[in-house]
């Protein structure tokens, strides 16, 4: 694995945790914001290690960077912005710049990170609602606007997902499940690239079950 972030002493924690756990991570100093740093990042990691198999970025502003918990009436517009100039800026850099790569090696996958504000539920979420919200609309189009350049014969027909397998032509998006996450998943007809969005949501409350199943009422 390798682990990229500004805070090399951060960076350094995480990759002990992961050798402690039994894996192998090498940590390295990059700003997912500088797109030509994190392009010059990605093409010795990829001919080091072979191929990019996962990307996934966790960048993102402090609450109180963006003024959260304030409604939108009391948020100005530079406060506002600021989820989008982060999160879903660097979403955007790092997915392109994996993309590239994994357009050449026939295979990848890309994971994107939202929040339930992207459906708003609650008041004081417009910043973060509204970055989430554009990079679930990112996810779907990092599924669909590389597949056309798939090299046929890279990924043989029994690795495919049937899960993503549907007719020649056809774009399919699967509905948000109601569990306590939601995965969307786009694809072209030979998914070989997936860029998958896992939401938390909270999860259905449990149904609770009739006072006379746990208690019986006892007649005398």
């Amino acid at each position: 694995m390798f682990l990229a972030g500004r805070g090399e002493e951060g960076l350094k924690a995480a990759a002990a945790q992961i050798a402690a756990a039994g894996g192998r991570a090498r940590p390295g100093v990059i700003d997912a914001l500088d797109e030509p740093a994190v392009e010059a990042y990605l093409r010795p990691v990829a001919q080091e290690a072979g191929r990019i198999d996962i990307e996934f970025n966790a960048t993102g502003p402090r609450a109180g960077e963006y003024a959260t918990p304030t409604p939108a009436a009391g948020r100005p517009a530079d406060l506002f912005m600021v989820p989008v100039t982060t999160t879903l800026t660097s979403d955007y850099i790092t997915a392109r710049a994996a993309a590239r790569q994994m357009v050449n090696q026939g295979t990848g996958v890309i994971m994107f990170l939202t929040g339930s504000p992207a459906r708003p539920h609650a008041p004081a979420v417009t910043a973060m609602g509204a970055a989430f919200g554009a990079i679930e609309n990112l996810t779907r189009t990092m599924a669909i606007e590389p597949g056309p350049r798939r090299r046929q014969g890279r990924l043989p027909p029994h690795r495919a997902d049937p899960g993503l397998a549907h007719k020649p032509g056809e774009r399919r998006t699967p509905r948000p499940d109601d569990g306590a996450s939601q995965q969307i998943t786009g694809s072209l007809p030979q998914p070989w690239l997936r860029a998958r969005c896992c939401t938390p949501l909270q999860p259905p409350p449990t149904p609770r079950e009739p006072p006379s199943s746990r208690h019986p009422i006892q007649h005398r």
